[in-house]
């Protein structure tokens, strides 16, 4: 069985740079959605209503934001790290078997020669 494997590096890097960028937009949003909640924290009132609110609202609300957050962290890691490492792995493994295949593939021809 006999396949083939092929990367489009320059495409990949073309696409981690965008989802790069993207990602950096998306924390700003993300910063921007935190400083209009921290601005109107605690606007509600402090009666029975008030506190009720507060206690269902507050908690999710922070996970939510830290959710976020962690999510345009992670983007950003995987645009900037992860794809552009694993694109710079690949090549590097490409090219150490290709150097091998060529050396044993002379080799073999040599050998192949012999036989004749």
């Amino acid at each position: 069985m006999a396949s083939e494997t092929y990367l489009n590096a320059p495409g990949v890097e073309d696409a981690a740079r965008e989802l790069a960028t993207v990602a950096g937009q998306f924390g700003d949003a993300v910063n921007g959605l935190k400083q209009a909640l921290a601005r109107d924290e605690g606007c509600w009132s402090d009666d029975k209503i008030g506190n009720s609110f507060a206690q269902t609202y507050v908690g999710p609300a922070q996970q939510t934001q830290q959710g976020l957050t962690d999510l345009g962290d992670s983007l950003g890691e995987f645009a900037n790290e992860g794809l552009p490492g694993t694109v710079r792995l690949i090549k590097e493994v490409d090219s150490e078997y290709g150097e091998v295949l060529n050396k044993y593939g002379s080799q073999l021809d040599e050998f192949g020669s012999q036989i004749d």
